[in-house]
C-alpha cells in the first residue's frame, strides 16, 4: 500500500513576507503551537504556511473549516467497507502522527 505525501509543490515564484521566519521557526520547532492567521482573502494565510511546509521538507495537511465541520471530520470515525468495521484517520490524527502540521 502506498501513502500519499502531503509535502506540497515548491512554487519557484514564493517570495517569502516578514511573517515567514517566524512561521518556519514554528514548524521547524515541531513542537504543538497553536497559531491563528487572520486576514483578507488572498493574502497568503494558507500559501505561505504550505511554502515553508516545502522548502522544510514538512508535511502538511489542510482542512477547510465550515459551518458543517464536525469532529468526525477532523478526528476521524468507524467506517464499513466488506461487512467489516474500521477507523478511518482524519486529518489530525494523520498529522500528528506524520509530525506534520495541520493548517
Amino acid at each position: 500500500m502506498t501513502t500519499k505525501s502531503h509535502i506540497p509543490p515548491i512554487d519557484k515564484c514564493y517570495v517569502p513576507t516578514p511573517l515567514a521566519d517566524t512561521l518556519k521557526t514554528i514548524i521547524k520547532s515541531k513542537m504543538f503551537y497553536p497559531t491563528l492567521l487572520v486576514g483578507h482573502t488572498g493574502i497568503g494565510k494558507t500559501y505561505e504556511p504550505r511554502q515553508i511546509c516545502a522548502l522544510e521538507n514538512v508535511e502538511c495537511f489542510r482542512v477547510n473549516i465550515t459551518t458543517e465541520s464536525n469532529e468526525d471530520s477532523l478526528m476521524g470515525g468507524l467506517r464499513i467497507k466488506d461487512g467489516t468495521t474500521y477507523f478511518n484517520k482524519g486529518p489530525v490524527i494523520q498529522a500528528m502522527e506524520a509530525g506534520g502540521i495541520l493548517l
